[in-house]
């Protein structure tokens, strides 16, 4: 596997993959300009760590995005969202994304990772497989405007 940071220089390749996965695989409705925007969002926060994942001949797998963030003298990434490309899927690429994603904010000085994700088994099963537990204090909270 290799992994590269994504950039703004190579954010349009990100944001096509993106924007045909969803569209394809999920019902979507992306546009390029939202997917476009919702990348670069990510890439030029501080602290980002976004990664493309592609396998040995260079082929797109998947992507995570996320970043650091300090609080007091704890530092957690947040994991926004991890992707991998449909046919991709159940074979074992999710889980080397999030271990390298896990190897480079340990590096950079990370104590937990932190997501949101949706409550059903197959979510549970990935990320409870990678050793992450559900919050027991915390209650996500919202109001639609």
């Amino acid at each position: 596997m290799n992994y590269t940071t994504i950039t703004e220089e190579n954010i349009e390749k990100v944001a096509m993959l993106y924007m045909n996965h969803y569209n394809q695989h999920s019902g979507g409705c992306w546009t390029y300009e939202k997917a476009y925007k919702r990348i670069h969002q990510m890439v030029t926060m501080e602290d980002s760590l976004c990664l493309m994942q592609e396998d040995d001949n260079d082929i797109p797998t998947g992507l995570v995005i996320g970043f650091l963030e300090s609080y007091d003298d704890f530092t957690f990434y947040y994991l926004d969202e991890i992707l991998i490309f449909g046919e991709y899927q159940n074979k074992g690429y999710g889980r080397l994304l999030l271990q390298e994603v896990e190897q480079r904010v340990r590096e950079r000085g990370a104590q937990m990772i932190e997501l949101v994700c949706p409550d059903d088994a197959h979510h549970m099963h990935f990320y409870g497989g990678f050793g992450m537990a559900e919050a027991t204090n915390l209650k996500l909270m919202k109001k639609r405007l």
